[in-house]
């Protein structure tokens, strides 16, 4: 079995690594995937220039209302579908 890949993955795996006696033999890569944030998600649903705006955006610097109301309508489908990569392709 020289060439046998494996792919893991779990909250809990660290741990489980963690207990074992040795760390595997060869090329070893581990892989730390997380969410996308808001602003990706802004970002592949509106398009950058909106993502941008909401980037530099403050209280002393504050959207105008037609993309605030976009950018909160694109932020209530972010917390309903999360911010999974291949959820938001789909």
């Amino acid at each position: 079995m020289p060439c046998l890949h494996v792919a893991a993955a779990g909250s809990l795996l660290e741990f489980a690594l963690a207990e074992l006696p040795f760390h595997g033999v060869g090329r070893i890569e581990s892989l730390f995937l997380y969410p996308m944030s808001l602003a990706e998600f802004v970002a592949v649903e509106a398009g950058d220039g909106l993502a941008d705006m909401l980037g530099v955006a403050g209280p002393d610097n504050p959207l105008v209302t037609v993309f605030h109301d976009k950018v909160i309508e694109l932020m209530r489908t972010y917390q309903i579908i999360g911010g999974l990569p291949d959820v938001v392709k789909t």
